[in-house]
């Protein structure tokens, strides 16, 4: 019998520090896509796909979108999809089980389908991934972190050399194996089978950098120019001097402590790239409490995850690079983000319905929240 999940331990002994088998996270696991729809998404030129194919000491690796697959289901043969939250809401749903993980380190779900013998080969992962077993069973090997030489058996394919097994285990349908960045690790098809990765995203260093782009265009923020009033002389004029050094790291210091900064640095955090389709006829605050008084839900759009800071009663809201203000039901707002969607009971709950319709007729005309009637 498997003990139930208890979020704080996985995480106090598990997460970043080991990888762990989860046996039945998923009770009766059923999946909610099939190798037929998952090459129909394969064809889609918003959704990143490839085939891996095996033939012996042979790799080939195939990009999407594909018109057929003729030349895909030869040999060893596996197809992934990422992005598959951003198109079904049941991924989407897939992925909201984990999330005991903050909304920003949340990267997407990829699918991939694989026949017998199949994988990707041995490889390592920087970033934290939870492989949840659909249909079939799949045998991983877990190896521990260390100097792992990298090969290149396709130019698009990076692996590296056999490793022993520390993690042994076949997965069965509604399995987690859990695995942290930089362990070593193995996937093959024991029969035909679905898995869903849940990644992460882990910004490194450049990447944050990235935060200063939207820094410049804040209208609060003072490009500041360096200056130097008590420039004194000096014998060799190409020497940078220990105090103009120490003054240009300060100048960059500056500007990350200002407070534009932070909203700059959650609006690339809140990144996406999310599929959003605004509704042919935008939605006035009036038809909003209309028809949340008939009883609609307005659904949040699959694969959006929203950040938020909160102030007090002011509450910072950042959705796939946009930024958002709100003053007023900071709880409800909170709720109605966490939960998915939106109901006459929220609207009911809040001390100003105007600020709260407000509020969301700017989501559901931006695409970010969609009405039932509008699926």
């Amino acid at each position: 019998m498997c003990m139930p999940f208890d979020p704080a331990t996985f995480l106090n002994n598990y997460w970043q520090k080991r990888p762990v088998v989860l046996k039945q996270f998923f009770p009766n696991f059923n999946d909610f896509i099939d190798e037929h729809e998952l090459a129909y998404l394969a064809q889609d030129s918003d959704l990143d796909s490839r085939a891996i194919i095996q033939h012996g000491d042979d790799w080939h690796v195939i990009q999407g979108p594909f018109e057929e697959f003729s030349h895909v289901c030869q040999h060893q043969w596996t197809l992934l999809v990422q992005g598959v939250d951003r198109v079904h809401p049941d991924a989407s749903a897939l992925m909201d089980a984990f999330n005991f993980i903050p909304y920003w380190r949340m990267d997407d779900l990829m699918v991939s389908y694989a026949v017998p013998g199949a994988g990707v080969g041995p490889h390592l992962d920087q970033y934290d991934v939870f492989l949840v077993q659909g249909k079939g069973s799949r045998r991983w090997c877990v190896g521990k972190p260390g100097h792992h030489k990298a090969v290149y058996p396709h130019p698009q394919l990076s692996q590296i050399e056999p490793f022993d097994a520390d993690i042994d285990v076949e997965l069965q349908p509604g399995d987690v194996l859990y695995i942290p960045p930089g362990w070593p690790h193995e996937g093959i098809a024991t029969s035909e089978c679905l898995t869903y990765s849940v990644g992460f995203r882990a910004p490194d260093t450049e990447t944050l950098t990235r935060s200063f782009d939207a820094l410049f265009t804040d209208t609060t923020f003072v490009n500041n120019r360096y200056t130097d009033p008590d420039l004194a002389t000096q014998t060799h004029p190409g020497l940078v001097t220990r105090d103009a050094i120490v003054k240009l790291k300060n100048q960059l210091i500056d500007a990350l402590n200002h407070p534009a900064w932070e909203c700059s640095l959650l609006r690339l955090a809140s990144e996406q790239n999310l599929l959003v389709q605004p509704p042919k006829q935008l939605i006035t605050a009036e038809q909003l409490q209309s028809r949340l008084v008939a009883g609609e839900y307005f659904n949040r759009l699959p694969g959006c995850r929203p950040l938020y800071t909160e102030n007090n009663d002011h509450l910072r809201i950042f959705v796939d690079g946009e930024y958002f203000d709100v003053v007023n039901d900071v709880d409800v707002i909170k709720h109605c983000i966490d939960s998915e969607s939106i109901s006459e009971q929220d609207l009911g709950a809040c001390l100003d319905p105007k600020g709260f319709t407000s509020f969301f007729v700017d989501m559901i005309n931006k695409g970010y929240w969609v009405g039932e009637s509008d699926d």
